[in-house]
Parts: structure tokens; sequence; C-alpha cells
């Protein structure tokens, strides 16, 4: 039993409408629908985030230290991966699956942002006579 958004008269959970005032009986509000691993949303989103960080600095830790050797990059492979878990995560993890597409949108953007800065820097360096062609 739950009180009517309307009436505020007790009414069954399952009722579709008030028996006292005819109002719709709407769920209450809840996490997306789907399974969540902290039990709540904001901690799955920063863990879904975390592991695609993770496993960037991962991925470019294990290039530096093999890529020598094999002349293998790591990084198409941990991309492939990062798609391929957000897809399978995306229904029945829908946070986690929101975590992990926050991370691959902030990595372009990060590197557009580092590269407008060094931009900006060899604009002003030029401009100021510091640097010179």
């Amino acid at each position: 039993m739950r009180p009517c958004p309307n009436c505020g008269q007790p009414i069954e959970n399952r009722a579709r409408f008030c028996s006292h005032c005819g109002a719709v009986n709407l769920p209450p509000q809840g996490p997306p629908e789907g399974r969540l691993l902290t039990g709540q949303v904001w901690p799955d989103r920063l863990l879904g985030a975390g592991a695609v960080l993770t496993s960037l600095i991962l991925a470019t830790w294990l290039t530096d230290l093999f890529a020598p050797v094999w002349g293998y990059t790591f990084l198409p492979t941990i991309f492939c991966a990062w798609i391929a878990g957000y897809t399978g995560l995306r229904r029945r993890y829908p946070a986690l699956a929101t975590g992990i597409g926050f991370a691959l949108l902030a990595i372009p953007v990060l590197a557009a942002l580092i590269g407008l800065g060094l931009f900006a820097i060899c604009m002003v360096s030029l401009l100021s006579g510091k640097l010179k062609l």
C-alpha cells in the first residue's frame, strides 16, 4: 500500500486507478531498468568509467612494453573490447554501460582539448616572437 499522489488515500501498489478519486496510479520512480552491481546508479557509472580508464592505462603500458619486441599495439584490441562490453552490458547493467559510454566519449574530447591547447601555445609563441620558423 502507498498513498495516492492525488488525494493521499492508501491504494494498492498494483492498482491502476485510485478507488477514491479515480486518479491514475503511476509506479514510483526508481533506478533505471536492469541490475545494479553496487546497489546505486552513480557508483556503477563510476565503476564503468574507471574500468575504461584503467584498461586504457594498462593498454598504453603494455604497448610501451611490448611494441619494440612484437611491433604490436594493444589499443585497437582494447577499443573493440570496450564496444563489445558496452553492447553486452547495456541491457543487463545500464548504469555500468552508461559509465563506459561516458568514458568512451570523454577520450576524444580530452584529446581534442589537448590538441587545441598545444595549438594555442604554438600560436602564442609564434605571435610573441619566441618561436621562429
